[in-house]
């Protein structure tokens, strides 16, 4: 037994011996945001109130050693009470060879995707936003918060690659458990890789991305390309998605145009979802204009219009404050 034990430890201290020590310890620190609003919406028995109170608060912690690699991680924690109460959550070492991260957290499709705008807190928009249920369902994005490895190249001249594998693609989510086993059902092997280029040239700021997503099973695959050009406090964007995984699959387009000057930011976008067998054809279309009130503090106050299939004609006007910290 004791020569095992000696064994053991001469093997651990093989193992560190050439970890440099840390140049700067693990220091935790708190992050997040809160969003207070109030707005009106239809539904099947007329016009109703809505109340909002989202938010989460993020736990961070970061540092150092003297090799030059930085350690660092992230959960993020729900405000509210949900089936997903820790939202993403991940580790990862980072260097000149680019970051590697095992947790929970978008596809790499999804992390390195450009070409939609949204409003703070994405509590409205005319996309992938969080609003109520009442409104018809578009731009849920294939393949996001998967319990993966995810890699990331480093950044070369704007240039960035990334790539997903998770061997249960049900791991996650409202399954936050400690592994993901490949169980061999259909979803399980998850891979997904991400590109994009963000820049200027000529004074035109530059944004475009391109995205593949696969999973084991029949029609579980996505794909999508973006772009954002940005000129003279103008954006405009753009997001096309094929998507066939199986609980919302058919294909989005995704447009919007965005105007800064001072604290006000004035947006304005419009999508479509085609060939969704669940919900046929829906239409959305949104306007909302965001105001800084403060550091960390904005007031929102927006419009969404849906026009669905299955849902018919549908509208949120809804204002509120987003206060980040």
């Amino acid at each position: 037994m004791k020569n095992a034990l000696l064994a053991t430890t001469a093997l651990v201290a093989l193992g560190f011996a050439g970890v440099a020590s840390a140049a700067e310890p693990l220091k935790a620190s708190i992050g997040g945001y809160m969003a207070i609003g109030v707005g009106i919406t239809d539904n099947s028995n007329g016009d109703d109130v809505v109340l909002l109170r989202d938010g989460e608060f993020h736990l961070k912690f970061k540092g150092s050693s003297d090799n030059g690699l930085t350690f660092d991680g992230r959960m993020e924690l729900e405000v509210f009470g949900t089936g997903d109460q820790v939202d993403e959550n991940w580790a990862r070492v980072s260097g000149s060879f680019g970051a590697i991260k095992i947790g929970g957290d978008d596809t790499a499709m999804n992390s390195l995707s450009a070409g939609v705008f949204y409003g703070p807190a994405a509590v409205i928009g005319y996309y992938d936003e969080i609003s109520p249920s009442t409104l018809a369902d578009l731009g849920k994005q294939y393949g996001t918060d998967y319990l993966a490895i995810h890699y990331n190249t480093p950044n070369i001249s704007g240039f960035q690659a990334a790539f997903t594998y998770a061997p249960d693609g049900s791991s996650d989510g409202s399954d936050d458990g400690q592994f993901a086993v490949n169980d061999g059902a259909d979803g399980s092997n998850v891979y997904s890789v991400g590109a994009n280029y963000t820049g200027e040239v000529g004074g035109v700021s530059l944004s475009l991305s391109a995205g593949y997503a696969d999973a084991d099973g029949d029609d579980q695959e996505a794909y999508s390309f973006g772009a954002e050009v940005g000129m003279a406090g103008i954006k405009v964007a753009a997001h096309f998605e094929d998507n066939r995984e199986a609980t919302n699959p058919g294909q989005d387009l995704a447009l919007g145009v965005e105007y800064t000057t001072g604290p006000w930011t004035a947006t304005l976008g419009y999508a479509m979802l085609l060939d969704a067998p669940t919900d046929g054809e829906i239409y959305r279309i949104s306007g909302w204009a965001t105001y800084a009130l403060a550091p960390g503090v904005k007031g929102v106050a927006g419009v969404t219009y849906v026009d669905s299939d299955a849902n018919d004609e549908q509208y949120l006007a809804m204002t509120y404050l987003n206060l980040g910290f």
